[in-house]
């Protein structure tokens, strides 16, 4: 066959018949190789939210009132107090206390006076976070985790030795403290100890399946 300028053309080659098996070969490896790894990542997901579950529901103290609790923290309950809640959990580096209660704002605008330090006062939580299941714990109370509410929640805390008040003269752990003014007139604290170290256990420590039912109330 020759083209207009008198050249002849030379008839299209097709690949050699090894290299054609390489290439079908070298795409089927990759096919199963893309599967193997979408298995894995589909195996690592399955995994991790085993592990988020396992956390959640490990460990939590079976009786562990607000009085209890109150007592390991050295945090004191107003006897006003209503809707008194509490939790305790154990864990492998450190174990989480959970106090919760509900008082008058002016209540607990005096409550957040005695354990701020000298010229400290609580803050807006103007960046709330967003809610991850690894770092749920007031969620065994019923409640939302109080960083991540942004409308009318305050945050503050202490440790050993900040104030000298009666109210946080006995504090025994680092301690969060948030106020939420959820409804008008009365504001609900939430104290979350980080407790390093054995301290004397709550009643009963509940296996896997007891978890889940909420803390211990009381008023």
């Amino acid at each position: 066959m020759t083209t207009m300028a008198g050249s002849v053309m030379e008839p299209r080659r097709r690949p050699p018949t090894w290299l054609r098996r390489v290439l079908i070969g070298a795409g089927v490896t990759a096919g199963l190789l893309g599967v193997a790894y979408a298995a894995l990542l589909l195996l690592g997901v399955k995994m991790w939210d085993d592990l988020v579950q396992q956390e959640q529901s490990c460990c939590w103290a079976v009786g562990a009132t607000p009085e209890w609790m109150s007592g390991v923290m050295g945090l004191p309950v107003p006897p006003t107090a209503t809707d008194r809640r509490a939790a305790f959990k154990s864990g492998s580096a450190y174990d989480t206390g959970l106090l919760v209660f509900t008082v008058t704002d002016a209540e607990a605008q005096r409550y957040l006076e005695a354990l701020n330090k000298s010229g400290a006062v609580a803050v807006d939580n103007i960046h709330p976070q967003e809610p991850h299941p690894a770092s749920n714990r007031f969620a065994r109370l019923g409640l939302p985790e109080p960083e991540t509410v942004g409308e009318n929640m305050r945050l503050s805390g202490l440790c050993p030795g900040d104030v000298t008040t009666p109210e946080g003269k006995d504090v025994h752990y680092c301690t969060k403290v948030f106020a939420h003014a959820f409804q008008p007139g009365s504001t609900r604290l939430f104290l979350r100890a980080t407790i390093e170290g054995a301290v004397t256990p709550a009643p009963t420590m509940g296996p896997p399946e007891d978890s889940g039912k909420g803390g211990d109330s009381g008023r």
